[in-house]
């Protein structure tokens, strides 16, 4: 059972006297030293439960599709950070993976160039479930005034990653219910999960 940091202080004054009667035994410092790791445990696993992302910085033709539909950032080039932890990262399919439960933040930043034929627009991001075949969190209104022929996207949402969702790869999809933006290029993409605690 986790004790409070005082709780930890008490137990070390009263168990660990000077030594000079031989008073300390080994089996006083092992019940110490366990009851130090169920307290920090949790905190160590908040800290360490898993982080992984994906990015694109090579400038390419994409699109945003209209009618409520929803397209998927794909062929990203290179991973962010090269190294992850409890997370896999598919450059292909535009995911990634979360090995562990907790709760995470997904951080996207997305520049985007495109022709908006004199008008306003407005588009949508979200993160897809690819397995579960569901959104992740709310999805995200863009809203482009007119004469614009970019606009650069940042948002955070935060995830519960439940046992069931584990092993699941999402990925950020944009959408538009408005008219179609023509001749879009995706400049860079950076896509980044990281845990906030368990």
């Amino acid at each position: 059972m986790p004790k409070t940091i005082a709780e930890l202080k008490t137990q070390a004054d009263t168990s660990f006297p000077d030594n000079s009667v031989g008073a300390i035994t080994p089996a006083l410092l092992r019940n110490m030293f366990n009851d130090f790791l169920d307290t920090t445990a949790p905190v160590i696993g908040a800290v360490i439960a898993g982080y992984g992302g994906i990015k694109i910085n090579v400038s390419r033709a994409g699109t945003i599709p209209t009618g409520g539909t929803w397209a998927p950032i794909l062929n990203y080039n290179a991973a962010a950070p090269e190294v992850s932890l409890n997370a896999t990262t598919n450059l292909t399919n535009g995911t990634v993976t979360i090995g562990r439960t907790g709760t995470y933040v997904v951080a996207i930043n997305i520049s985007i160039d495109f022709d908006e034929l004199n008008n306003g627009r407005v588009f949508y991001a979200r993160i897809f479930d690819t397995s579960s075949g569901g959104q992740l969190g709310e999805s995200v209104e863009i809203a482009v005034g007119r004469n614009s022929a970019g606009v650069l996207i940042n948002f955070v949402l935060p995830a519960d990653v439940t046992p069931s969702m584990v092993g699941h790869p999402i990925r950020v999809e944009l959408g538009n219910a408005d008219t179609a933006f023509t001749t879009v290029f995706i400049r860079n993409v950076a896509f980044f999960v990281q845990s906030i605690g368990v």
